[in-house]
């Protein structure tokens, strides 16, 4: 039984084979396992063993395969699986398919949005059109997990990349590099990295949208998967217009 799936899912082929509980036996020299690396397709080493009993299935490889039983017999690893079945029968489980499943439930921190100057640093609680803005979000640093999916472990880790502002007026700045303002600096003074000037009066939401890399292993294979995490922020802008008395 062959299935093949396109994208990051990696091609899995896998036979089906009935045994008797607890005495799941390796099928003969022709299945012989492809190591992965070999420039084929690492699913191949792969049999799908039904459990004749219970009808469960399991992923099962011979690292020794070929050995007689003078020289010690062969030594069969299983990994527990569960198979859907389809119309043409059981499809083994693709762990590339399980870890964008695990992927997509994964719960990484939205970004801290920080900005200054702040509207809540004078007594209007606005900020003046023209003025320079610096905007960052601290790392919160990689998250690690382990989580099953359909019986199979998945490891999953995911670190922070880039973090997109949309400033809520039509631009957008990518921000690689971010760093907070110095409390000594020029109030005029742009950031070098990460900010923003508005230039027309408004109440603007600001939304920041984190980039996360998510690397995946399970059963051997490894991948890496994008996620991403978002926040916003509402900044009022207005006018302010000096006022000559006397």
């Amino acid at each position: 039984m062959n299935s093949s799936a396109s994208g990051n899912e990696a091609q899995v082929r896998a036979r089906t084979q009935d045994v008797p509980v607890g005495h799941a036996q390796p099928a003969g020299d022709s299945a012989a396992p492809v190591e992965a690396g070999s420039g084929h397709d690492p699913w191949a080493k792969y049999m799908l063993v039904t459990d004749s009993v219970t009808g469960g299935q399991r992923l099962c490889w011979t690292p020794n395969q070929g050995l007689s039983s003078v020289d010690g017999g062969t030594v069969q690893v299983c990994h527990d699986a569960v198979m859907p079945d389809t119309a043409d029968g059981p499809v083994a489980t693709n762990p590339a398919v399980l870890a964008g499943q695990a992927v997509a439930q994964l719960a990484v921190p939205a970004p801290q949005i920080s900005i200054s100057p702040h509207p809540s640093d004078n007594k209007w609680n606005v900020l003046a059109v023209g003025l320079p803005i610096w905007a960052w979000a601290e790392d919160p640093g990689p998250v690690a997990t382990s989580v099953s999916e359909q019986g199979i472990d998945i490891q999953l880790q995911a670190n922070r990349g880039s973090v997109t502002f949309d400033w809520g007026d039509g631009t957008t700045t990518v921000c690689h590099l971010m760093r907070p303002r110095p409390a000594t600096m020029d109030p005029l003074t742009p950031s070098p990295d990460c900010g923003h000037s508005y230039q027309h009066r408004g109440d603007y939401t600001i939304t920041a949208t984190a980039g996360w890399a998510v690397n995946w292993q399970a059963l051997g294979q490894t991948g890496a998967l994008p996620l991403n995490s978002t926040a916003t922020i509402a900044v009022p802008i207005r006018e302010f217009r000096a006022v000559v008395v006397g």
